[in-house]
């Protein structure tokens, strides 16, 4: 059976990159943002060195996510 929603994710969200947010959004060293791209979610923080890095926002051992919060510092 085919299912548009699942080709969708693969096809559109799967093959590259895409948007995560605003840079003002993540503007001061230790920000982060949380966010999900088809079924993809991830956390996008500001290190303490300036560098915009981004994660998944699951730990592997316990598929548990390490952000809650959308936004914060």
């Amino acid at each position: 059976m085919f299912c548009v929603q699942t080709a969708e994710q693969r096809n559109v969200f799967g093959r590259g990159w895409t948007w995560a947010g605003r840079v003002d959004q993540v503007a001061d060293n230790g920000n982060y943002l949380v966010g999900a791209t088809g079924t993809v979610k991830y956390v996008v923080v500001r290190g303490e060195d300036g560098v915009l890095r981004a994660f998944h926002n699951a730990c592997r051992c316990v598929h548990f996510f390490l952000f809650l919060i959308r936004m914060g510092n």
